[in-house]
């Protein structure tokens, strides 16, 4: 996949989720996706285990915010995680 997919997967998931997110911001994260792309990862495995952490965040820190700030943050990361699987 190209630095440009991942890109749009993590603005159109900022956009979905109303994250607002610094160019800066979405450079470090396609960045960091990058590099995961030459490793051997079992995206399903890091989604359920992202799903699973914030879970236990928003269990044990209550919403930040209306509309569940965790929840947000879990479906952000899934979004992102499905759009890069969807690339292989």
């Amino acid at each position: 996949f190209r630095s440009e997919d991942v890109k749009a997967a993590i603005l159109d998931a900022a956009k979905e989720h109303g994250l607002s997110l610094s160019d800066a911001n979405v450079q470090e994260l396609t960045d960091f996706l990058m590099k995961l792309k030459d490793l051997d990862i079992d995206w399903g495995n890091i989604k359920d285990q992202a799903t699973k952490i914030a879970d236990k965040l928003g269990d044990k820190l209550g919403d930040l915010e209306s509309g569940g700030f965790w929840d947000k943050v879990a479906a952000f990361f899934k979004k992102i995680v499905d759009a890069i699987k969807s690339l292989f």
